[in-house]
């Protein structure tokens, strides 16, 4: 499976999973509600920082270091 495909594969299943936990379809061109902007992050925003401040003994290190 190639990059484009994973991608596409991801997006498919994130729309079928929205879908059933909200009754009503995902939108990722116009995201309009929150959960439709929170799902567009987790597919189109990969900032490294959010992954070390998900982990909160990385996040405890990363505060450390910038005080």
């Amino acid at each position: 499976m190639n990059r484009s495909d994973n991608f596409k594969f991801r997006e498919e299943n994130l729309k079928k999973l929205f879908k059933i936990g909200t009754g009503y379809e995902l939108n990722l061109e116009n995201p309009k509600t929150f959960n439709e902007k929170l799902q567009w992050l987790k597919l189109y925003y990969h900032n490294p920082l959010m992954t070390k401040c998900a982990d909160k003994y990385l996040a405890r290190e990363y505060i450390k270091d910038k005080i």
